[in-house]
């Protein structure tokens, strides 16, 4: 036996769980001939040692040094243990089970090189094997059902390791070292093809994913069970397969991703920064939107319509570099569902959904837990600024980004979120979590998918919520989930908080601004004010936890509610009223429109809305297909004139007036501007406007938050107006209503307590 006078305990707090931690101790205590053991427990990785305290400090110090690369380490915490122990060596005990989990949850990883490497390799075993992974990639999140992470609490737990596997497992040499996601051919997930009608064709790996290239060659269209759930594909150089996929998916005009094969092929199509480079070749993946370079072999207009951007992805997982190595050319790929729907996770319900959409279905039989949609971020073009659009796999549910010391006490809090780009947070420990993106509240299957996010979340954490917290919109399909939540957890307090004060707190967050006086700058759709009108257009101050409405985009009349969001030519009317010319309109429309702005029944301060007006002013004259259509003409418009055209058209005097700002632009589109010239003029006096507001209210610190802050080219145009002051912009989270749940959560803690 082995026995050292003082025995220490040390906790290690953060991303360790599912990313090789463990394994990694183990090897660097045997080099440093320590005594021990170390296992998964509820708060995250603890070690026990048996060593002097000079000792102890180089063992810490080389574990915050030498982390496996997946691991993000929050906290270390290293106690005396009051009794000696005794060792004879050191060891990787089991996970210690226990109801209370206090860590964060580990994502998805994207496939390793290394891994990549075996799976194409036709001498290796796993030849393949799309699943092949180590403790530093591969899914975890999608397939977990429980925590501590370990593999009888994920859908891995019924592959039972074969006996080569098994050996890599317990072999401290192998990348594959307690690896709880280890398999192979032998035995673990088994693929098959099938057609649309469910007839299988191969069941042999090289052959399914021969096939299903092929096929893609042939302009057909694919769905793929991928690792978090199904994704439709099909061959991005081909119109007339995008033009297919566009008509069986009901989907006219948004923009569609498509996936590279390699890097050095996605930068001969697009403009990618050495920060947009590191970020799409992460362990994260995220689909990127990036500047086209050169058109190429692609459909560029039928993939990304009227657009000079395109969302660009590399095959994250073995599945998907399977099929890019096979075909070698670019394919779209967008989320395997019906419009407005979740992400489809079993074959049966993708028989059900895409079987009038794609012709192929590659399917596996390792059930997904967690489907969820790709990640989406973008750079700015001239300052680099990172947006989010969409935080799903690879990014969601932890808030790393959020140190844990910033809890404010012991309150259990669960958050409700938005209804459109849903999203539920909640704090039951020492960690707070933000779901992956949900979708529209207002489709039936995306809000039972919302409800089965609360009782999953419930459940892992044993969750009794002391406190609900609510959008204060009285019509919200969230607040259907109040009624239930409250039978379940009758103690739980209710709070209601404003559409924009939530995300104007979820910046602070984001940020850990709350000792700060910040001008908040927030700017979306639409948002239940505490006046009954439709916020949208706003400007707050935060200072010693207390945030007061400081400005405001002038009202104008809500019209024909949630059709006003679906056809610009109503928010030009509501803005610019007759002025905008009667040839405009057919004689019914007139009348109706007139008699809504007369009556004043409901007035807005939406910029989201006035961006609309803006496109049909500047000549988008059709209604939307989905949301945001509108805007994206008007940035694409802008950048046609670069960041140097800087016409402002707002009033000297009534600056906050989207009446006289329209009216303006429509003077200068007379006297011959072109719209592209008067577009990026838009965009300047937007600029300008929010200049004024933080002069007026000698605001030196400006946050932004809101959907229409996800517009790249009025970022660049806002931090070169001005690059004096301090400007805060999400970088985490998105800046649309996704962030609401967690600006609800923080709201609780800094503003309403």
């Amino acid at each position: 036996m082995y026995t050292q006078n003082k025995c220490f305990e040390v906790i290690v707090n953060g991303r360790v769980q599912g990313v090789g931690f463990r394994p990694f101790i183990y090897n660097l205590a045997n080099k440093l001939q320590m005594k021990g053991f170390v296992t998964n427990n509820a708060l995250g990785v603890q070690i026990v040692v048996c060593a002097t305290a000079d000792a102890l400090t180089d063992f810490v110090t080389q574990i915050q040094a030498q982390k496996p690369a997946a691991a993000q380490i929050v906290a270390v915490s290293v106690r005396e243990m009051e009794h000696a122990a005794e060792f004879e060596g050191f060891s990787i005990k089991p996970t210690q089970t226990t109801p209370n989990i206090n860590l964060p949850l580990t994502p998805d990883f994207a496939q390793c090189a290394q891994c990549a490497a075996q799976m194409l390799d036709p001498h290796d075993r796993r030849y393949f094997y799309p699943f092949t992974c180590c403790t530093q990639c591969g899914t975890r999140y999608a397939i977990t059902e429980k925590y501590p992470f370990e593999r009888e609490n994920t859908s891995l737990a019924t592959f039972k390791m074969c006996a080569t596997c098994q050996t890599e497992y317990d072999s401290p040499e192998d990348v594959r070292f307690h690896a709880q996601t280890n398999s192979c051919p032998d035995c673990g997930i088994k693929f098959w093809l099938t057609d649309n009608f469910g007839k299988i064709l191969t069941q042999e790996n090289q052959e399914v994913f021969g096939q299903a290239a092929k096929a893609l060659s042939e302009g057909k269209i694919l769905a793929v069970k991928n690792t978090s759930g199904y994704l439709l594909l099909c061959d991005a150089t081909s119109v007339q397969a995008v033009q297919q996929l566009r008509e069986r998916k009901r989907r006219p005009t948004k923009p569609l991703a498509v996936l590279f094969p390699d890097l050095a092929q996605l930068r001969q199509h697009v403009y990618l920064s050495e920060k947009a480079a590191a970020h799409i070749g992460s362990a994260e993946a995220p689909i990127v939107v990036a500047e086209v370079k050169n058109k190429g072999a692609i459909a560029l207009q039928e993939v990304a319509p009227n657009m000079d951007t395109l969302g660009c992805m590399l095959p994250y997982s073995g599945i998907l570099k399977l099929l890019a190595t096979q075909l070698n050319r670019p394919l779209v790929a967008t989320s395997g569902n019906l419009h407005g729907s979740p992400v489809c996770a079993d074959a049966p319900e993708a028989f059900e959904k895409l079987s009038g959409i794609a012709d192929l279905f590659i399917h596996h039989d390792l059930p997904v837990r967690h489907s969820q949609d790709d990640s989406v971020i973008r750079f700015t073009p001239k300052y680099d600024i990172k947006l989010v659009y969409r935080r799903a796999r690879g990014l969601a549910p932890s808030n790393y980004f959020e140190p844990t010391q910033n809890k404010v006490d012991n309150t259990k809090i669960l958050c409700l979120g938005s209804d459109l780009k849903s999203s539920v947070s909640l704090q039951p420990n020492s960690h707070s979590y933000t779901s992956e993106y949900l979708g529209d509240l207002g489709n039936y299957e995306t809000f039972q998918r919302f409800e089965a996010t609360l009782s999953s979340y419930a459940e892992t954490f044993s969750l009794k919520p002391d406190v609900i917290v609510h959008d204060l919109h009285p019509l919200y399909q969230s607040r259907q989930a109040i009624e239930p939540l409250q039978q379940r957890f009758p103690a739980a307090r209710l709070h209601a908080v404003q559409h924009h004060e939530a995300h104007f707190a979820a910046i602070l967050g984001e940020k850990n601004s709350w000792e700060n006086k910040v001008l908040g700058v927030i700017w979306d759709g639409t948002g239940y004010g505490t006046d009954a009108a439709i916020w949208g257009g706003e400007f707050f101050l935060y200072e010693k936890r207390k945030i007061s409405r400081a400005a405001h985009l002038n009202y104008f009349i809500w019209i024909l509610g949630d059709k006003m969001a679906k056809n610009p030519k109503i928010s030009a009317y509501a803005i610019l009223g007759d002025a905008l010319g009667q040839e405009n309109f057919e004689a019914n429309e007139q009348r109706i429109y007139a008699r809504q702005r007369e009556q004043k029944a409901v007035q807005t301060s939406s910029v989201g809305r006035l961006f609309d007006a803006a496109a049909y002013v500047l000549g988008f004259e059709r209604t939307v297909f989905f949301e945001g259509e509108a805007a994206m003409y008007v940035e694409q418009l802008a950048k046609m004139c670069g960041t140097d055209a800087k016409n402002v058209y707002l009033d000297s005097e009534d600056f906050l007036s989207g009446e006289k700002l329209l009216a303006n632009m429509r003077t200068a589109l007379g006297h011959g501007a072109s719209r592209a010239e008067v577009a990026a003029g838009f965009h300047w006096s937007l600029a300008k406007m929010i200049q004024k507001v933080a002069v007026q209210q000698g605001a030196t610190h400006i946050a932004f938050s809101g959907g229409v802050f996800q517009n790249a080219y009025l970022v660049d145009c806002i931090a070169q107006k001005m690059n004096d002051l301090t400007l805060s912009w999400h970088e985490h989270l998105p800046a649309n209503d996704e962030n609401i749940s967690y600006g609800q959560l923080k709201h609780y803690q800094y503003i309403l307590q």
